[in-house]
């Protein structure tokens, strides 16, 4: 797939509703995520990492919403129409509805989703 429209991206979660849809694959070494989401925070489900923040680092395009990314020592916010790179360390927090493509080493991109749906499980098991 050397070039795709965003539905031509596979879909890999989708919670039912417009609210989230994630989208992903992995060309090369680099994985490609166009994703829609609520607003909310990353952090909880960062845990278990170094830092208990993401260490892989992401480049990126806000279409829609407003992003703080939060590190030890600083914050930036990143608003719709910006291209953004986050560095590892970080932890981001969507402050509206956002919509965006994210492109990460596919690698590192494992592992930090590795601890995330361990947390996401966790999560969803003490919410029932």
């Amino acid at each position: 797939m050397p070039a795709a429209a965003r539905t031509e991206i596979p879909l890999v979660g989708n919670n039912g509703g417009p609210q989230f849809e994630e989208r992903r694959v992995e060309w090369g070494d680099m994985d490609v995520a166009h994703t829609q989401f609520p607003p909310g925070n990353l952090a909880p489900f960062l845990r278990g990492l170094p830092d208990d923040r993401c260490q892989c680092p992401h480049w990126g395009f806000l279409f829609k919403g407003r992003i703080v990314v939060r590190y030890a020592d600083h914050e930036e916010t990143i608003e719709a129409g910006q291209s953004f790179y986050m560095a590892p360390g970080h932890a981001p927090e969507a402050l509206a509805e956002s919509e965006i493509l994210q492109i990460s080493p596919a690698e590192a991109m494992r592992a930090t989703d590795e601890v995330i749906s361990r947390n996401l499980a966790a999560f969803r098991a003490g919410a029932h």
